[in-house]
């Protein structure tokens, strides 16, 4: 996806120029699977894995000009950001129906896989008849989840229209995040 936009306007004592160029990138895949297999009448397994992938691009630059009498002034700036994701999510389920109406036992297992990694860089150029002034910021960001849980249901009837319902759910997460950020300004005359 790019776009372009190009403004100007002119009055008696000032000039203004600005030229911006705007360009997106994104790629995603997402994957699911579900696989089941009933074992016998009172058994059932089932295994539902899912993949998801996403790239992204994003860079914006803009140029303006501007000119007040004697004193002219021009900056350049440019950001990008470029994120990148996947996640991975398998879960399986087990399924056991006990002999009486009803009465049923479950155990399902999942796990969550994520891992994001984003970076971008912001450049800024500023000059002003004499002098010019530079930004140059870099960032970067990793984060890492791991997450762990299970669920643990049982069922039983209660009459002919009710039913009961006893869960327990343990859990535990694992999670990184490490961000890096440079900051490089200078000014400079002439």
């Amino acid at each position: 996806n790019n776009s372009h936009v190009l403004r100007q306007y002119y009055t008696n004592s000032q000039r203004y120029t600005e030229s911006q160029e705007n360009t997106t990138f994104q790629n995603t895949h997402r994957n699911t699977v579900r696989l089941e297999w009933t074992i016998d009448s009172a058994h059932k397994l089932i295994f539902t894995p899912s993949f998801n992938y996403q790239q992204q691009q994003y860079k914006a630059i803009l140029t303006s000009t501007s000119q007040l009498l004697d004193v002219i002034s021009q900056n350049t700036t440019q950001t990008q950001v470029k994120p990148l994701s996947f996640d991975f999510n398998p879960q399986l389920l087990w399924q056991f129906k006990m002999p009486k109406k009803g009465r049923t036992l479950s155990l399902q297992i999942n796990s969550t896989l994520n891992e994001r990694q984003q970076g971008g860089r912001y450049n800024s150029y500023l000059w002003i008849t004499d002098s010019i002034t530079r930004i140059d910021q870099q960032y970067g960001t990793y984060s890492n989840t791991q997450r762990y849980n299970a669920q643990i249901l049982y069922t039983e009837p209660m009459g002919k229209y009710l039913q009961w319902q006893f869960g327990y759910n343990p859990g535990i997460t694992n999670a990184l995040l490490d961000k890096n950020y440079y900051n490089i300004s200078e000014t400079s005359t002439s």
